[in-house]
């Protein structure tokens, strides 16, 4: 009997070693994961499949204006439509910026620990109703 994973996750990395212990990391805590090196592949994995959440580095980002300027970036936040997206980044410029302006659910510093990520992404898929 196999049991229906968590959620998709479509994760955006660029690193190869990060990308395969994220993969690994998230694969063993449930999640079905999707990998892509850069936006262009993730257009591709958005065609073909349905996510939950999207977690992304790959985005050209030249602080302090980059992300804002970044066709790519509108271009795969209008494919992705409505999914929650993540701006993982080790940019410490980034965290200047607003998620909600730029269409992000959270901006994520690296290094992160791991139980902060798997928490950080538990939240954004089961977020807790106002009390």
């Amino acid at each position: 009997m196999s049991i229906a994973p968590l959620a998709r996750i479509l994760l955006i990395e660029d690193d190869l070693p990060l990308r395969e212990l994220l993969q690994e990391v998230l694969g063993d805590e449930g999640y079905e994961i999707e990998v892509a090196d850069s936006h262009h592949s993730g257009l591709v994995a958005l065609t073909h499949e349905p996510f939950d959440l999207i977690i992304t580095d790959s985005i050209k980002f030249t602080p302090p204006f980059g992300a804002l300027e970044s066709d790519e970036l509108e271009i795969f936040q209008r494919a992705a439509q409505q999914v929650p997206m993540v701006f993982f980044t080790g940019y410490q410029e980034a965290q200047l910026l607003n998620a909600d302006e730029l269409g992000f659910a959270a901006i994520w510093q690296k290094p992160k620990d791991l139980t902060e990520l798997l928490d950080g992404i538990h939240l954004l898929l089961h977020p807790t109703p106002p009390a």
